[in-house]
Parts: C-alpha cells; structure tokens; sequence
C-alpha cells in the first residue's frame, strides 16, 4: 500500500497527475518528565538572626503549617475571636489582667498647676460665645445700664439745693424721686463709688478704642517700582515703610499692643519736637532702600471692637457725665444719634470696601476674558489624514466589468 499511487487528471489541462498515499502509522505515547522538589534547609544565611525583628523566622513552623509563635496586628483579633492566645497556644479560662502604670501622687501634684493653666485658657474656646455683633450689642448696653445707675446714685446724693427742684419736696407726687432720709455720709460714700464705676467705664471705653484702631495686619511688597524711576520708592500710604530684606523668609509678625503703644507715643513726640523747632523730616537714605523692600501696615478691625464702639463709645461715657433730672430726655437723645451716626458711617464704609473690591475683580475678570485668555489659550482647530481598511480596493472591485465614475465609487464605498 505504501507503493501504490492514485492518478488523477487535471480538469483544466487534461494531463494525468499522481498522488502520494500515506499509510496509516502508531500514537506514540509521550515520555514522563520528571518532578523536582525543592526542599528548603537551613543555610548559614537563613538561619541567621534577623536585624530588623526581635524574633528570628520560625522555617519549621512554616514547613509544617504549625501557628507561628507570634501574631501580627492583623491576626491579633483573629486569634482571639478562634480561642488562641498571641503565642499559639489555647486560652484559659480566666482573662489576664493589663498591666497599667499609675501616676504617683507627686507626679500627679507637680502636673496639677500645668494641668489647671491649661484648663483656664482653654475655657473661653469651650464656651459657647454668641456671635462677635451680638456680643458687642449685649456689653454696650450693659455698660450704658451700669452707667445710668452710677449716675442715679451720683444725682441722689447731691444736696437738695443743688437739684434745682427744692421748691417742688412738698408735692406728694415727687416724694419717690429723691428721698430725704439719707444720711450725709452715705450720700458722699455712694457719691465716691459712683464716681470710681464712671472712671472705669471710661478708662474701659478708652482702652476698647485704642484697641481698636491700632488692630493692624502686616503686608510685605517686594515688586513696587513706578514707571519711569530707577529706584523703587514708597506707595502712596502713610503706613508704609522700608524694613530689612533680609527678613523677606520669616513671615511677618503683627506688633504687639505694647510695641504699637511705644512706637505711636515716639512718632507723637518726634511730630511734636520737629513742628515746636521747625526742625526738617529727616530725608530717606537711597543706598539703603537697595537691600529693603516695602511693609505695609493695613488697619483690620474685629467685629466685637467695632460694635462695641458703635454702641458705647467714650463719647457717650463723657456724655453721661452731663445727665441729670432736667436734661435726661436731651441727652438721652444725643446718645441715640451718636450711636446711630457712628453705626451708619461704618455701615456705609464697609459698603463701599466691599464695592470697591468687586469692581477691580470684575475689571480683571474682563481683561482676563477678553484680552488674556485669547492670546494665551486660544480656539485651534487640529486637522489630520488617516487611512481606514474600507478604503482600499480589492479584487473583486477590480475584475468587475464595469467603469466606475468618482460618483458611483464614493456611492459604492459609503
């Protein structure tokens, strides 16, 4: 059978060919490839202790699937929810206690001072402050009903003759306005602390507004140079000035209130010394403004300081001064429009900041969107050519009998 071949004769040519005819031969079965184990040993290098834990690697507990004599983190809560120990052994019965170590009591009482400091100053921010207007409305009142009493208690202790209603004691209904049975030396005495309570409001009132117009916020400006100067020279405030540049990495600091008090009281005598003397501002030294850049100082008041002096303001602590039984509605008066033209100047102020403030961001908001954003980013058009399988010709187009106008191609590849 192998010798033998099978003749066949080409349909298009007519001509006998001759097929080979393969005889049928035996699966061979594949050979066995032999397993290698790899068996892990101790080496020198493996059984050497580990530098970086306090345990070495247990090779026989992993070899032999045995827990390992310690627990990771992870494994900790898995342990103790499958009834093991942290070393692998089964857990008793009774729970070992934790050890805790105590504080001494010397420890505890050399820690107690800190500990209370700590608690003091912490206890403004616990408590729940109502907001900075609020609060500013509540201590103006309160510092306007204090005063009134102090004042009440000034004008009943004066001398009868000295009220100006002597003539009207007889009347039944005026008995209860100002009673005639104190005594001379209590009437000095609520006289003294009347008048000890009105200073304190007013040094109180003082101190309030100092405050509040020597609350300051330090700016640094390194890059001012006008057109057309060489130099660079101050801006147009009288709270700038020229400081050290090698100060330019430390962040600025806002002076304190002590250092804003000495540094006002040395400008206020200097002022004074130069206009009594006719004596010159002294003239900016130029190679010093090289290494110095500008600091400017920009008023930031609170809204508790600046509520407060709306409502109760030294004006009005002076303003006291002048009430008794015959001007009370006069006065009364003067402190309503006081505070209410203080509150609307402000009012108004912060308005047009605000104003201002919108307006050079909306001017750099256009010139961003009409003059920056074009030039910078602007709308590109990206074109490109690829080619696509659908696009070549094949055979079969090509033995088509037929010609093929550029309308009837685009047709038959759409």
């Amino acid at each position: 059978m192998s010798n033998m071949r099978r003749r066949t004769i080409n349909p298009m040519a007519g001509i006998p060919m001759t097929r080979p005819v393969l005889a049928p031969t035996t699966p061979k079965t594949p050979t066995p490839v032999p397993k290698r184990n790899i068996v892990i040993s101790e080496s020198p290098i493996t059984s050497l202790p580990s530098h970086s834990a306090s345990l070495p690697f247990d090779w026989k507990a992993a070899s032999s699937g045995q827990p390992s004599t310690f627990s990771t983190p992870v494994n900790r809560s898995r342990d103790r929810l499958s009834g093991l120990r942290n070393n692998g052994t089964p857990a008793s019965s009774g729970t070992s206690k934790r050890v805790v170590r105590k504080k001494s009591f010397w420890e505890k009482a050399s820690a107690m001072p800190s500990q209370i400091w700590f608690n003091i100053t912490e206890l403004p921010e616990l408590i729940p402050w109502p907001e900075s207007q609020a609060m500013g409305r509540w201590s103006g009142g309160l510092a306007h009903l204090i005063h009134f009493c102090c004042r009440w208690s000034q004008l009943r202790g004066l001398r009868d003759e000295d009220l100006g209603w002597y003539d009207m004691y007889e009347e039944s209904w005026f008995d209860w306005v100002s009673p005639t049975n104190l005594h001379s030396s209590n009437r000095s005495w609520s006289i003294f602390q009347s008048t000890i309570f009105s200073f304190f409001l007013l040094v109180g009132s003082g101190l309030v507004t100092f405050y509040l117009f020597t609350r300051i916020r330090v700016y640094r400006i390194h890059h001012h140079q006008p057109a057309g100067r060489a130099t660079q020279s101050l801006v147009s405030s009288p709270h700038a000035k020229f400081v050290d540049a090698s100060l330019e990495s430390e962040a600025p600091e806002t002076p304190t209130t002590r250092e804003r008090t000495l540094r006002i009281a040395w400008a206020t005598l200097m002022s004074t010394y130069r206009f009594l003397f006719n004596q010159p501002t002294p003239a900016d030294d130029l190679s010093r403004k090289s290494n110095q850049i500008q600091e400017l100082e920009v008023w930031a008041p609170g809204d508790f300081e600046k509520t407060l002096f709306t409502v109760y303001s030294p004006v009005h602590s002076l303003l006291w001064r002048t009430w008794d039984f015959n001007n009370w509605f006069l006065v009364l008066c003067i402190l309503g429009l006081v505070s209410l033209q203080v509150h609307g100047l402000m009012y108004t102020y912060e308005a047009l900041v605000k104003d201002r403030a919108i307006i050079s961001a909306e001017v750099m908001n256009e010139y961003d969107q009409k003059f920056v954003n074009p030039r910078i980013f602007p709308v590109r058009r990206d074109v490109a050519t690829s080619t696509n399988e659908a696009e070549f010709i094949t055979s079969y187009d090509l033995d088509r009998s037929r010609v093929i106008t550029p309308s009837r191609f685009r047709r038959i590849y759409e």
